[in-house]
């Protein structure tokens, strides 16, 4: 896909590495009657309690990550294709987890740790800014933080934007 997207002329291909795909629990009803997507963990069923990929550590989902990591981002340096991440999303709680799943793209931290598995100026993120808000205990201050650390060091390399209400908590993650 890499050397078909470079032969293209396509610079950049955004992509996940998520076993959950994305969790949401029932919409929150907003402004006007429109629904918002929302996830609170407490309500959420993990039923069954193990997806198909069984219980998933976060040490196991690093190394997945990082044999994957370490056999693209060589094609996507020779091919000169920019690959963007996208966070895993929602945040989970990483001591509790999502049906034996331990998401480690869901954090800050985590989003830190990964561009450094692989230094390329091929391998960055599909920053979505609403999902990183998410993550953060303030979003309306501390979002301009991560954009400024991974901006400077040239990790964005596509944007979603899409608003919030709230912030990171077990209890609570609502986007709109």
């Amino acid at each position: 896909m890499i050397r078909n997207a470079a032969r293209a002329g396509i610079p950049a291909l955004k992509y996940n590495l998520n076993i959950l795909g994305v969790v949401r629990t029932e919409p929150t009803r907003g402004r006007g009657g429109c629904e918002y997507s929302t996830f609170v963990y407490d309500k959420a069923r993990q039923d069954p309690p193990l997806t198909e990929a069984g219980p998933v550590s976060e040490d196991e989902y690093w190394e997945r990550i990082t044999y994957f990591l370490e056999r693209v981002i060589p094609v996507a340096n020779e091919y000169r294709v920019r690959m963007a991440c996208h966070p895993h999303d929602p945040g989970m709680p990483r001591i509790r987890g999502y049906r034996g799943v331990h998401t480690v793209l869901g954090n800050v931290d985590g989003l830190k740790r990964f561009i450094e598995i692989k230094p390329s100026p091929f391998h960055g993120l599909n920053f979505c800014q609403g999902t990183v808000s998410e993550m953060l205990e303030d979003p309306g201050r501390e979002i301009f933080d991560v954009i400024r650390y991974f901006g400077t060091r040239r990790k964005i390399f596509n944007v979603h934007f899409r608003n919030i209400r709230g912030r990171f908590l077990l209890a609570r993650n609502v986007s709109r």
